[in-house]
């Protein structure tokens, strides 16, 4: 069954910076700024999502200290 695979060669595969690139944003310097800002917003709405889930959970843990 293995050998029914073909085998491929450098040769056959062409990488090109732009197949690397996504979608080719990396032209795009306003795109890749609106997803730099995007990501830091997230970053920031989780870094708040979690202070205030362990804000929830300590005053638990100090009320029940043999859980």
């Amino acid at each position: 069954m293995l050998g029914v695979l073909g085998k491929s060669t450098s040769a056959d595969a062409k990488i090109t910076r732009e197949s690397l690139t996504r979608g080719g944003s990396q032209e795009d310097p306003q795109h890749l700024q609106r997803e730099l800002q995007d990501s830091i917003e997230r970053e920031t709405d989780l870094k708040d999502q979690l202070k205030f889930a362990e804000e929830e959970v300590m005053p638990r843990d100090a009320q029940n200290p043999s859980d």
